[in-house]
């Protein structure tokens, strides 16, 4: 068992891998530790703001590089 432990300020968040092979063991806690991250992100982010910036660029307001 691994676990990965990743804190800033007072936010903790952990992420548990298990496996025979401590390096199969660390992909498996990494790829649940970025998954718990997108969640968060995907929730965090205004959608109305996002929607926004997309009719921007459609319009041709701003420009994608």
């Amino acid at each position: 068992v691994l676990t990965l432990v990743a804190t800033l300020g007072e936010f903790r968040m952990e992420a548990e891998g298990r496996d025979g092979d401590i390096y199969e063991a660390f992909g498996i806690a990494k790829h649940k530790m970025l998954d718990q991250l997108e969640s968060w992100f995907a929730d965090s982010v205004d959608t109305s703001e996002r929607d926004a910036e997309i009719q921007s660029v459609i319009e041709g307001r701003h420009m994608i590089h």
